[in-house]
């Protein structure tokens, strides 16, 4: 038997499919008499973008979408998933190739140290836009470098699958920098929108968590999209045409952000506590350093960290890297469990053991 409340809205939700329908009833519990106000909401995708815009700007919203979309999850998948196939065919064999994509996966433990950095050192008088420009260009470097280097690629790949013997070292390690560049970009990004809208849902509590479910919708669109043509091209062998979409990617979000999108105030040398390194062009947030020092210091070093021991790993072997991370994963506990509430120090360490392990 279904429930008076069912009863009541299957057909106001008939006849309501595109709107946002508020029906409010009452029924009696099962267990009393007592009567029991029940109110179900149903809030269409148009009111959902309504909501989101209120809070955030258009232009926010569009670069966050593009970023999400295309370079997260696009251009990032696009070499996640392509990285199999490509060492794969060069020879490279699976533990070196996990060794590999440690150090592509580096960027993304650096997202403290970049968070940190955008936060106290504004560029041009703003924390965000100029590095975020910056982390763009490394990206497109990163993928200009891969179409040069894919002529070598492909002759490599054709001598490894005839039975050849050729040292693939070096090309391997360009094809890791490139991914890396790449992956900085991707990273340097992520966190400089998660800061940016965290800030802006710290400021109006009242919008939820719109924003996140809006970013990683665009994500997974990405990310479905490039999969289902990343696996069938490389096979094929289609690796240039591959390393022009990630080129093509990478430039999406390059306007956008030239034009500012990403929300922020412009920062004055004149303000307290801020100090000129550089004229207008670099300033230094003194204050805001001086009021949570070691907290800073440790965001930084434990960002800087990850990298280095994923290339300790790669190049100087898999003893020497494990010996450097249980020395750095011990070191990092004690100093956050000291600075850090305890469960915040066991989220700091989280993106470093990741990577670590």
């Amino acid at each position: 038997m279904e429930s008076p409340v069912a009863e009541m809205v299957e057909p106001l939700i008939e006849n309501n499919a595109d709107e946002a329908v508020e029906v409010s009833s009452t029924f009696s519990h099962p267990n009393n008499n007592n009567i029991m106000p029940v109110t179900l909401t149903w809030t269409s995708t148009k009111q959902y973008f309504s909501d989101l815009s209120t809070y955030y700007s258009p232009k926010f919203l569009a670069w966050l979408s593009i970023y999400s979309c295309f370079i997260g999850g696009g251009v990032f998948t696009l070499i996640s998933t392509l990285s199999l196939p490509l060492f794969k065919g060069l020879g490279i064999g699976a533990s070196k190739q996990q060794q590999y994509m440690s150090l592509v996966m580096a960027p993304w433990a650096m997202k403290p140290f970049i968070g940190v950095a955008s936060d106290l050192f504004p560029i041009g008088g703003y924390n965000k836009r100029y590095i975020a420009l910056f982390a763009t260009l490394i990206g497109l470097a990163g993928c200009l470098a891969l179409l040069g280097l894919a002529p070598q690629i492909s002759s490599s790949e054709k001598i490894v699958r005839e039975g050849g013997k050729i040292d693939v070292t070096p090309i391997t390690d360009w094809i890791v920098v490139c991914f890396t560049a790449i992956s900085y970009e991707a990273a340097t990004l992520d966190i400089l929108g998660e800061g940016k809208y965290a800030e802006l849902m710290h400021l109006y509590p009242q919008s939820g968590s719109s924003i996140i479910s809006f970013k990683y919708g665009w994500t997974l669109l990405g990310s479905i999209a490039v999969q289902s043509f990343v696996g069938p091209m490389s096979d094929m062998g289609y690796f240039i045409a591959l390393f022009w979409i990630a080129l093509a990617f990478g430039f999406t979000p390059l306007l956008p952000t030239i034009a500012g999108w990403i929300p922020e105030r412009k920062r004055s040398k004149d303000e307290s506590g801020m100090t000129a390194l550089c004229g207008p062009l670099l300033l230094f947030d003194r204050g805001t350093f001086q009021g949570k020092s070691m907290v800073f210091i440790n965001a930084i070093v434990c960002g800087l960290a990850s990298p280095v021991l994923a290339a300790v790993t790669t190049y100087a072997g898999l003893n020497v890297g494990l010996i450097l991370a249980a020395v750095l994963i011990v070191s990092f506990c004690c100093s956050t469990y000291f600075i850090f509430p305890a469960s915040v120090s066991r989220l700091s360490l989280l993106p470093f053991i990741s990577v670590s392990l």
